[in-house]
């Protein structure tokens, strides 16, 4: 794609290639003689995740799940496409944080930003991250019948008002009782800030395009990382949607 972006229609899905998962120091244990994640969580380093009535273990301080019965898998349970997916996604929020991304880790959506980052704006005690919020996802090729893995990314802002998370409607608040020329037009300014205006005042029409090359940028510096022994490589291009007649 270069530096522009090509004519048609795309959307925000990004392909990640995987190589050796095998190799990612994945343990796994029962449920009932080791715990369930929710309960194992709090206790490790490692991540957890839980699959019916297996919890898998991985990442950073996976050696020390041993000493709770977890053992290595055989090859046909690392094949479990969600299994993969939740693998990739934490390495990925690893990587992530290893650039100083703050991460916010939830089951199926996450979401990213980078403090050192943050827009000023008019009324100092309004900033405005950017940041990205995150799922990984798989489908089944209909044409080759293999399992493709991706990302879903989609571009965000977190409105921060004293430190605090902000949204518009408390930041309009906060603003209505200023006595300042800047508090008077801060949604606007906002809002060209994060693209969804023009510096005129007017609705955007390279919004999209925006958001596709800060999703890029976010790919150049976080595209390839590894979990133990695999790799994953996402994509720099967006998924293109192809029309048939």
């Amino acid at each position: 794609m270069g530096d522009r972006i090509d004519p048609g229609i795309y959307t925000n899905f990004f392909q990640v290639e995987v190589e050796n998962f095998d190799k990612a120091g994945v343990f796994c244990a029962d449920v009932n003689s080791a715990g369930s994640a929710n309960e194992l969580r709090p206790r490790l380093r490692a991540h957890v995740h839980q699959i019916g009535s297996t919890v898998f273990g991985y990442g950073a301080g996976s050696e020390d799940l041993t000493v709770l019965g977890f053992i290595t898998p055989d090859s046909e349970v690392l094949k479990n496409p969600d299994l993969v997916a939740r693998v990739m996604i934490d390495g990925f929020l690893d990587r992530l944080e290893e650039l100083g991304y703050h991460t916010e880790r939830s089951r199926i959506r996450h979401r990213v930003y980078h403090p050192e980052r943050a827009i000023a704006v008019s009324l100092r005690q309004i900033r405005i991250v950017p940041g990205y919020m995150l799922r990984s996802s798989f489908f089944r090729d209909p044409l080759g019948e293999d399992l493709v893995y991706g990302l879903v990314i989609d571009p965000w802002y977190r409105l921060e008002m004293n430190g605090n998370p902000a949204n518009f409607g408390e930041i309009r608040q906060f603003a209505n009782v200023q006595a300042t020329s800047a508090a008077s037009g801060i949604i606007s300014e906002v809002m060209v800030k994060i693209g969804m205006l023009t510096p005129y005042r007017k609705r955007n029409r390279e919004s999209f395009k925006a958001k596709v090359e800060r999703t890029l940028a976010l790919l150049a510096e976080a595209g390839e990382f590894s979990v133990g022994g695999s790799s994953f490589r996402i994509s720099p291009e967006p998924t293109r949607v192809i029309l048939q007649e």
